[in-house]
Order: structure tokens, then C-alpha cells, then sequence
């Protein structure tokens, strides 16, 4: 059931926001230099926008996000520098960002795991340092009751 109620939003589940403000709080040290995070997933641009509004050097960051579905990434377009309706496989990157921020849709395609097709997608951003951050559902923590491992 809750496979079909995926499927029915296009498999978007957004992050919680203070979720990830915890996780910058606590784990995230900025540089003070200028950077591009950018989300391939992005609804509607609110846990980039986080993210970013998080850190003391706020306008020191360019946030992008893609997403599918056009009134998300519509949306996205009041949260983010610049939200682009379109597939993560249709674009070209001037340069790399310094950051990509995932939260992909969890699901199994013939077999194969989506989360990490998108992971295999988007690792070839990360050269020279670059980093990511996956967000995982609570079933893929070791010992939570309906643990899963990838």
C-alpha cells in the first residue's frame, strides 16, 4: 500500500526541515568561501533552501535544484537561485557544484534500486573534494525495526 501511495506523488517524500537543520547544527562546518549545492531531486526547493539558510555565510551559497514535476519545481523557483524543471539526465553542468544535497526516491525498478541508480547518476560530480549528502529513510539504519540495507 505504501508502495502504490509513493508511486501516486511520483515518489516524493520531502525532507523534514528540522531534520536538517539539526543536521547542520551538528554536523556541517562551512567554508567561508562561495559554493553551489544543488539538489537533482528538489520538490519544491525547501531542504536546499534550509540547508543553506542554515549557514553563516548564507549568501555566500548558490542553491539549484532540478525536479520533474512542474508545479514543484515552479515552486522551487520562490526557495532556491535557480530551479530548473527538467531531468537530472538532460543537463549539462557548467563547472561542479560543491555540494549535492540527495534525497531520492526509494523504490526497486526491475530489480534494481533506485536510490542507487541515482547514486551512480550524480557520483560523477564529486571530483576534487566535492561532497554529498544522502538522505536515507529511518529503515535503513541499523536497528530499526524494519532495518534494510542497501
Amino acid at each position: 500500500m505504501a508502495q502504490l501511495a509513493a508511486t501516486e506523488q511520483a515518489l516524493y517524500y520531502p525532507t523534514d526541515l528540522r531534520v536538517v537543520e539539526l543536521f547542520v547544527k551538528n554536523h556541517v562546518q562551512f567554508s567561508s568561501s562561495n559554493f553551489t549545492a544543488y539538489d537533482p531531486c528538489s520538490g519544491e526547493g525547501l531542504a536546499l533552501k534550509t540547508f543553506a539558510a542554515s549557514a553563516p555565510n548564507y549568501s555566500k551559497i548558490i542553491t539549484i535544484g532540478s525536479e520533474l514535476e512542474k508545479e514543484r519545481a515552479k515552486a522551487g523557483k520562490e526557495n532556491l537561485t535557480k530551479s530548473i524543471h527538467a531531468a537530472f539526465e538532460n543537463l549539462e553542468f557548467d563547472g561542479q557544484p560543491g555540494l549535492i544535497w540527495l534525497n531520492p526516491p526509494y523504490d526497486s525498478v526491475g530489480g534494481v534500486r533506485t536510490e542507487l541508480t541515482w547514486i551512480n547518476m550524480v557520483a560523477p560530480l564529486l571530483e576534487n573534494g566535492r561532497c554529498m549528502i544522502l538522505v536515507l529513510p529511518e529503515r535503513f539504519m541499523k536497528g530499526h525495526e524494519n532495518y534494510n540495507a542497501l
